[in-house]
C-alpha cells in the first residue's frame, strides 16, 4: 500500500492474501518471497490515468493481463495469472516463480 501510494499517489485498502510466490537468487539478490494481497479495482480512477509521484517511474498504463503479456517478464506473467486464479476462486496460491505449486497428495 505504502509503494502504490507513494509512487503513484493511489491509495489502496488491502485485502485478501491472494500469492505467496518464491523468487530463487539473482545476482547479488538471495531468494525470496514475493505476498501479492487484493488491492481491489481500478474503476475509480481518472481515466487520464494517475500521476505519478516516484522520479524513478517513465509513465504509467493499466492494461488488461492479455494486452500487457507482452510487455511483461514471462515469470511476471505466470505470477499474475496465478494471481487471478486466486483471485476467482477465493483460495490463496503458493507459487514458485509465479508457477503454481499444487501440493502433491
Amino acid at each position: 500500500m505504502r509503494e502504490v501510494r507513494e509512487e503513484l499517489g493511489i491509495e489502496l485498502d488491502l485485502g485478501e492474501l491472494l500469492v505467496v510466490d518464491w523468487l530463487p537468487a539473482q545476482g547479488v539478490w538471495p531468494d525470496g518471497l514475493m505476498f501479492i494481497f487484493d488491492g481491489g479495482g481500478i474503476e475509480g480512477l481518472p481515466s487520464a490515468g494517475t500521476a505519478e509521484t516516484d522520479p524513478e517511474l517513465d509513465g504509467t498504463a493499466f492494461l488488461h493481463l492479455n494486452d500487457a503479456a507482452g510487455r511483461l517478464r514471462l515469470s511476471m506473467v505466470r505470477r499474475l495469472t496465478t494471481t487471478l486464479t486466486a483471485l476467482h476462486d477465493g483460495h490463496p496460491r503458493y507459487a514458485e516463480l509465479g508457477r503454481y505449486a499444487c501440493a502433491s497428495s
